[in-house]
């Protein structure tokens, strides 16, 4: 089990939904896709953790397209956090103490139990 401030994530507890665009594209895109999944989850009562990738390098052929440039995809994700996700968080986590890089590691965290899970369950 992960606990990021009061969201829990793992075996037993409610569902919580990670989604996003697998790889920012544009403004628009990414924008809107956060906004109608924010609007619904909110709606349904469901937690929800926006991801998307800035950089997709694990595709299947080197033709594929892998994003729009780091830095251009970076601040389209800053937006996307600052305008939409992180609005009305910002007033409850005013003085916490966790950093940017502290949900990146977080994140890794996630991925890599949730990895070694997978593969010790057979999936």
């Amino acid at each position: 089990m992960i606990e990021i401030k009061n969201v829990k994530i793992g075996p037993n507890l409610p569902f919580v939904l990670i989604a996003g665009p697998c790889v920012v594209e544009n403004e628009k895109i990414t924008f809107t896709t956060a906004e109608q999944i924010k609007k619904i989850t909110s709606k349904l009562g469901i937690p929800f953790i926006f991801k998307s990738s800035y950089k997709k390098a694990n595709r299947t052929s080197i033709n594929s397209f892998k994003g729009i440039g780091d830095s251009d995809a970076i601040k389209i994700l800053e937006k996307v956090k600052r305008e939409l996700l992180l609005k009305e968080l910002d007033k409850h986590l005013a003085n916490s103490e966790l950093t940017d890089e502290d949900c990146i590691r977080l994140g890794r965290e996630l991925k890599e139990r949730m990895w070694k899970r997978y593969k010790k369950e057979g999936w």
